[in-house]
């Protein structure tokens, strides 16, 4: 290749990724925006109602060991929702939204595990299967699990060619099944099975908010000052 083909090439290629890199800030969302988005989502009258069908295929999933149907219930689950909304809220420092996403989780947790005691006391379950052995002893590699979610969460909130990118990053990560194993723990044997599971949920939690919080300040919403404050 001659050196004036060889500038021609490196010259067009950099017009395309300006050009790029121009299409890419455009379709970010403005951080006013963002957050009416993320306030409406964490308020959807449907939440409770996805979330209580997220948690009963949940709970039979783990009881008859199926893990499909453990994933089937991980795809409707709306838990990612407040927790997104909280890692959002701390770094442009929204206290209608962090008070608003802290109480949708809250309450998403007591629920999911109130249900899942209530199906494993009527069923009368008293068998821990693989799937909910599996959930009660939480791994770096599920903190490595969580922290690519949370990545994968905040750019999908902020980008609006990758929202659809959601539904797999709530299957990746495990939010609903600890919380199950939770309540049928409390069903089935107390505490020595309900302790590791909710340590999972946990270490996914503080993963997915802790990396969506940096994705947000890294793509210019708030700022490193909010979030620290925030924090402290």
């Amino acid at each position: 290749m001659s050196w004036s083909k060889l500038k021609s090439f490196i010259k067009r290629e950099w017009i395309f990724f300006c050009q790029l890199r121009t299409e890419i800030e455009e379709e970010k969302i403005s951080e006013d925006k963002l957050s009416q988005i993320l306030l409406n989502q964490v308020l959807a009258r449907n939440f409770s109602i996805l979330l209580i069908l997220a948690t009963t295929i949940a709970t039979f999933g783990l009881i008859s060991n199926s893990a499909a149907t453990i994933i089937g219930a991980m795809i409707i689950a709306p838990l990612m929702i407040p927790i997104i909304g909280i890692a959002y809220a701390l770094v442009t420092f929204n206290p209608r939204l962090i008070s608003y996403s802290f109480i949708r989780l809250i309450f998403g947790i007591l629920l999911t595990i109130g249900i899942a005691f209530l199906t494993t006391e009527i069923i009368g379950y008293q068998l821990s299967g693989s799937e909910i052995l599996a959930r009660t002893k939480p791994t770096l590699l599920d903190l490595g699990v969580a922290i690519a979610a949370g990545t994968a969460g905040g750019f999908a909130k902020v980008r609006r060619s990758v929202s659809d990118a959601i539904p797999g990053v709530a299957i990746s990560v495990a939010l609903v099944p600890p919380l199950c194993v939770v309540g049928i723990g409390f069903a089935v044997e107390g505490l020595s099975l309900s302790s590791g599971s909710f340590m999972l949920f946990l270490t996914n939690l503080v993963g997915i908010i802790l990396t969506a919080s940096v994705v947000f300040l890294f793509e210019s919403y708030g700022s490193w000052k909010k979030a620290t404050a925030s924090a402290a």
